[in-house]
């Protein structure tokens, strides 16, 4: 939820800017966009690379076997 709104904000500011704005901002609003445009690549990654292990430690496949005491 955050990650969108960053990049409302930064659409926004990179519409808004005057030109006396761009000349003396130290970052061009193009990288504001990308970094918030990155933002939502990282939150939504696990959907599109999920993470090998489960939370337990054990593997997709299954829990893991009992062990002989």
């Amino acid at each position: 939820m955050i990650g969108w709104t960053a990049v409302i904000f930064a659409i926004q500011g990179w519409l808004g800017e005057t030109p006396a704005q761009a000349a003396a901002a130290t970052t061009p609003s193009y990288l504001q966009i990308g970094m918030a445009a990155m933002s939502l690549g990282v939150a939504y990654m696990p959907l599109f690379l999920p993470p090998t292990m489960n939370a337990g430690g054990a593997s997709p496949a299954g829990p893991a076997p009992p062990v002989a005491a």
